[in-house]
């Protein structure tokens, strides 16, 4: 957010924040399920829709901002 404040990111970018309760959720997962591959599964499984999520988001804000001009 402070990048997109800054100007050292485009400021559509600040919509991919919606995806952070995923982050939290795999880091989560990550740190209770460290040692056991198997329960890792599930979690990688969300790591994956987090990345998708912050793509999506990403895009969208652009195409709402190149839509706004």
């Amino acid at each position: 957010m402070l990048g997109a404040a800054s100007g050292v990111t485009a400021r559509p970018s600040i919509v991919a924040v919606a995806a952070a309760p995923l982050a939290v959720s795999v880091y989560r997962g990550l740190r209770a399920g460290y040692d056991d591959p198997y329960t890792l599964v599930p979690v990688m499984a969300r790591n994956i829709q987090l990345h998708l999520a912050t793509g999506l988001l990403l895009i969208a804000g652009h195409l709402v901002a190149l839509l706004a001009r």
